[in-house]
């Protein structure tokens, strides 16, 4: 999904070299037995990648970006993060993930729903996806078992359980944060949140133009210049 977004001129004009990581959990790369999916095991490998690699600037979208809130509030990490589209409370998620959650209640019910839920990604990212993109990015979807999914999504869960909100995770954070919605974002975000988010100074918000919740397929241009100006390049 990251694509359309690193082909930017904006990006090769300003000599970025990206690098894609694919964490454990997610398409064809198993996690091993002992991983836990928690939030904060993974943030501990982005930290370990970003140290390895020598990493000036974390960018993540959507769950990735709640992980990266993660990375930013325990300030390990000291360069730029950029936030694409993350999700603070579970009351603001779409209500079909938060149906997964409540289904945890009845485990049988949501063995049978995640399986259902990963057939469906062809449907229900419609209208998410530019059409253009939807194959590509679905198949790669599919790719990642229901149970894997399941492990992932109830991790994220616990964590959005364990703050409320992430905006207070967020204020810990000392280092440049770049926080970007579309403008036509269809995740929610609480008055709240958005006061203590845009009174924190080393907070920039972005709203990103003609764009929902995937931001760099939306409006990668938009996207690049932000990531080029969070570099100082």
């Amino acid at each position: 999904s990251f694509i359309d977004l690193v082909a930017e001129p904006a990006v090769s004009e300003a000599g970025i070299t990206t690098l894609a990581a694919n964490p454990p959990g997610f398409a064809e790369n198993s996690p091993p037995d002992d991983f836990t999916y928690a939030t904060t095991e993974y943030a501990e490998l982005i930290e370990a990648l970003a140290e390895s690699e020598r990493i000036d600037l974390l960018a993540g979208h959507s769950l990735s970006a709640n992980i990266l809130i993660e990375v930013a509030a325990r300030n390990n990490f000291t360069g730029p993060i950029v936030l694409l589209d993350p999700c603070l409370r579970q009351r603001n998620e779409y209500r079909s993930v938060r149906l997964l959650r409540r289904l945890e209640l009845i485990p049988p019910l949501a063995k049978r729903a995640y399986a259902a839920t990963t057939k469906s990604f062809p449907e229900s990212m419609r209208g998410l996806i530019r059409p253009e993109r939807l194959d590509e990015i679905v198949a790669d979807m599919q790719k990642t078992p229901p149970e894997q999914n399941r492990a992932v999504i109830n991790g994220y869960f616990d964590h959005l359980e364990q703050y409320g909100t992430l905006a207070a995770r967020l204020a810990d954070a000392r280092g440049e944060i770049h926080y970007v919605r579309g403008d036509a974002e269809s995740i929610g975000f609480d008055r709240e949140d958005i006061q203590k988010i845009v009174a924190q100074e080393n907070v920039t918000t972005h709203a990103v133009s003609n764009s929902d919740h995937f931001t760099m397929l939306d409006n990668p241009k938009e996207v690049s210049e932000i990531l080029v100006a969070a570099l100082n390049l």
